[in-house]
C-alpha cells in the first residue's frame, strides 16, 4: 500500500550547519520533521531544551508561533554561542510541538 501525500522532511543539524527554510505544505496529520547529524542519524528532539528564545547554548528548540501572520517557526541551535548553528525553518499554519516533530 502507498501512502499518497506523506512527506517527511530531513534537516542537517550539527554544529556549524546554519540554514534557512519554508515548508508551504505541511500537513499534520500525514507528514512530519526529522533533524539528522552529519552522519545522517536521527537527532533525538525530545532531549533537547525546549525554550522561549534560544540563550547560546547548544541543544536549545524554540517554537514560535505568530498568529498575526498564521506562521510556526522552529529555531534550533546545535553550538554553544555560535550564531553560524541555528536552523530556522518556517510553516505556513499555526503548530504544537506534537504537530511538527517525529517524537
Amino acid at each position: 500500500m502507498v501512502n499518497k501525500g506523506n512527506d517527511t522532511f530531513n534537516f542537517l543539524c550539527y554544529k556549524g550547519a546554519k540554514s534557512y527554510n519554508l515548508i508551504f505544505d505541511f500537513n499534520t496529520n500525514e507528514d512530519k520533521i526529522i533533524f539528522v547529524d552529519q552522519n545522517y542519524k536521527k537527532i533525538d528532539i525530545s532531549k533537547m531544551k525546549r525554550v522561549e528564545q534560544l540563550s547560546g547554548n547548544e541543544n536549545e528548540i524554540v517554537l514560535h508561533n505568530d498568529i498575526h501572520t498564521n506562521k510556526t517557526t522552529i529555531t534550533i541551535s546545535t553550538a554553544n554561542n555560535d550564531h553560524h548553528s541555528t536552523i530556522f525553518i518556517k510553516l505556513e499554519g499555526i503548530l504544537s510541538y506534537n504537530d511538527l516533530l517525529d517524537i
